[in-house]
């Protein structure tokens, strides 16, 4: 099927990816972009890398080199996202100016990447566990007869995943209840400010 190919991969070298997702420990960073080389050698197709902006962990000087090097050569999209911060782990926001900074020095590079917008639950929260939910799904594990079907698919259990499932980290909410709430919120706080 011509399905684009995104992966989830937060981190340049091992140690810091199995610290950010333990899922990593099976799947060594040289394997998957090896994987990665293979899918585009076969398709041609662009892939888009999502990648976890971590205070003083993943949005450093070093980070980027890093980052810039293992994707050398590939035609690839990189989606930056900053890290929601959760009671259960200490991972920090990264500061406005690094985020920044790290968008310039990956232009730099050469890189194409887009940032997603911090606060907002459905550019963080959500996404960060979509896939892998998805994963478990029956979504997942059925087979496909087109990419019609295939998106139909997806667009159904989006659907679901937004408005039909609540989530123990949001608590016990759907992400369309604490999107709401969000911008229920902001729109409160605004008329605060103009009165």
């Amino acid at each position: 099927l011509p399905v684009n190919l995104a992966l989830s991969l937060h981190a340049p070298t091992d140690e810091k990816r199995k610290a950010l997702m333990p899922v990593a420990r099976a799947f060594p960073l040289s394997e998957v972009l090896g994987a990665c080389d293979y899918y585009f050698e076969k398709t041609g197709r662009r892939i888009t890398f999502e990648y976890t902006l971590v205070k003083d962990k993943t949005d450093t000087k070093e980070q980027i080199d890093l980052l810039a090097d293992k994707l050398k050569g590939m035609l690839c999209h990189v989606n930056l996202i900053p890290v929601n911060p959760i009671k259960e782990r200490s991972f920090q926001r990264s500061t406005r100016e690094a985020v920044e900074n790290f968008k310039i020095k990956l232009e730099k590079y050469g890189m194409v990447q887009s940032l997603s917008r911090p606060g907002n639950p459905h550019d963080n929260a959500v996404i960060e566990s979509f896939f892998s939910s998805m994963k478990r799904e029956e979504l997942y594990r059925r087979e496909y007869t087109s990419e019609y079907a295939f998106r139909e698919g997806v667009a159904k259990y989006i659907n679901f995943y937004n408005n039909k499932r609540p989530h123990s980290t949001m608590n016990h909410k759907t992400p369309a209840q604490v999107e709401q709430a969000y911008y229920t919120k902001q729109s409160v706080s605004r008329q605060g400010s103009d009165g």
